[in-house]
């Protein structure tokens, strides 16, 4: 389903799709939890892929 043939049109309309499915019947409080949730995931696959990008040797860009 997620590999390198999906277009970026797929891509938006199944995270479309996810996210009114998560929304669907839930409180202001359950969606803000949520939220954060997904912007720790978020965070942890960048911290992973610029790690990854560092142990291949690749340049990374360093944001302070």
């Amino acid at each position: 389903m997620l590999d390198n043939e999906m277009s970026p049109d797929e891509l938006l309309a199944l995270a479309t799709i996810i996210t009114f499915s998560i929304a669907k019947g839930r409180s202001l409080k359950e969606l803000r939890t949520i939220l954060n949730l997904m912007i720790m995931v978020t965070a942890n696959l960048n911290s992973l892929l610029a790690q990854y990008e560092i142990n291949a040797g690749e340049a990374v860009d360093v944001l302070f």
